[in-house]
């Protein structure tokens, strides 16, 4: 078994293990602290349009956030990124996806390439996180998307691919 697999379950595990906390709104884990557990995240699902007005390609983007059972959410916090190309096209995007706290406040950033993706693939990547109760990606990011992209190993400016974004965090647009 490869090493992505492995990764994959190892994931996979750790959601399954956190879901019973997380049906009951704990969140994954208690607030350092021994404090109250935090609310439950609202997540969402939002289609960010490309600035190319006849684009119809479609790259879905699941962001889940997780944390480690019995641990705190500074340490074991989790976010989860899963890119499909939905699109006919091999696509090889690079997403800037930030996280802010329940204030509004930034937490993370991250610069997440998908790698050159056939159609009908798929890409994981997992990260360590500090919170984080909502989410956004960047539109003004003149590395990636919407800014440019590769289709079909082209560089194209702008991206003519839009993103179906579905995440556990409340999305900001």
């Amino acid at each position: 078994m490869d090493a992505s697999k492995v990764a994959a379950m190892a994931v996979a595990m750790l959601c399954l293990a956190a879901a019973p906390a997380l049906a009951e709104g704990h969140g994954g884990g208690e607030k350092a602290g021994g404090g109250d557990a935090e609310p439950p995240l609202h997540g969402g699902e939002t289609l960010l349009s490309s600035d190319v007005k006849t684009a119809t390609d479609v790259m879905r983007i699941a962001v889940m956030r997780a944390v480690i059972p019995g641990a705190s959410e500074k340490v074991g916090c989790r976010i989860q990124m899963i890119s499909t190309n939905d699109t006919t096209h091999r696509v090889n995007l690079r997403v800037l996806l930030s996280t802010f706290d329940a204030k509004g406040d930034l937490v993370d950033t991250w610069l997440v390439p998908t790698g050159e993706l056939e159609p009908g693939e798929e890409f994981m990547k997992v990260n360590s996180c500090h919170g984080g109760r909502k989410m956004k990606i960047a539109r003004d990011n003149k590395y990636g998307w919407p800014v440019s992209c590769d289709v079909d190993g082209e560089a194209v400016a702008p991206c003519p691919v839009s993103l179906k974004l579905k995440s556990s965090m409340e999305i900001l647009e």
